[in-house]
């Protein structure tokens, strides 16, 4: 473990190139050397860089590494707003990986989404609530992504947002249309 700690210490002081290009190296030697805080910061970069680089299966496993290891680690906000970034990565990812219909998509945004709820006011929760509501109106689960639409509308409205509003709209929009609404879709 020692060893392993002083390889990523070396990297992160050393070669910061190498950390930057590669940060799942880092998080795998701190992992193996126990330091759990240290590692979840490496293996959220990595889940990031996996994603960028469109290689998200790497990136589902290197978000999920990083969840199991903050489940080793007392609650804090920190951990919390850690908590809530891998699952939103982890939820994108697995929308790109398996389609956005996959059971996995709904847990990891349902997660995120008790965790915008523990952290408050969040700018997550738009992307967690949109990656719900694809979910859902993928699944044909119309009133449930109705639901959601108008939840988006709603924060739209309240912040003012027109970028959020276009998102809300369209969600409402469509899911009015699926229903067979067509004077609240056109609306």
């Amino acid at each position: 473990q020692q060893h392993h700690q002083r390889i990523a210490q070396a990297l992160e002081a050393q070669f910061p190139e190498t950390v930057e290009t590669r940060p799942e190296l880092v998080a795998q030697h701190y992992t193996a050397a126990g330091c759990a805080e240290q590692a979840v910061v490496y293996w959220q970069q990595a889940g990031q860089h996996a994603s960028d680089r469109s290689a998200y299966l790497e990136a589902i496993s290197h978000c999920t590494t990083g969840i199991a290891l903050l489940k080793s680690l007392p609650e804090t906000p920190e951990h919390t707003q850690q908590a809530l970034t891998l699952y939103t990565a982890l939820g994108a990812a697995l929308v790109m990986a398996k389609g956005q219909g996959a059971p996995e998509v709904e847990h990891a945004y349902i997660q995120a989404h008790a965790l915008c709820q523990q952290v408050g006011e969040t700018p997550e929760l738009v992307p967690v609530l949109y990656g719900l509501y694809r979910f859902y109106v993928g699944r044909l689960q119309l009133h449930t992504a109705r639901e959601i639409g108008e939840t988006l509308l709603r924060l739209a409205q309240r912040a003012d947002d027109p970028a959020l509003a276009v998102i809300a709209h369209h969600a409402l929009g469509f899911t009015w249309f699926c229903l067979g609404a067509l004077p609240a879709a056109r609306q």
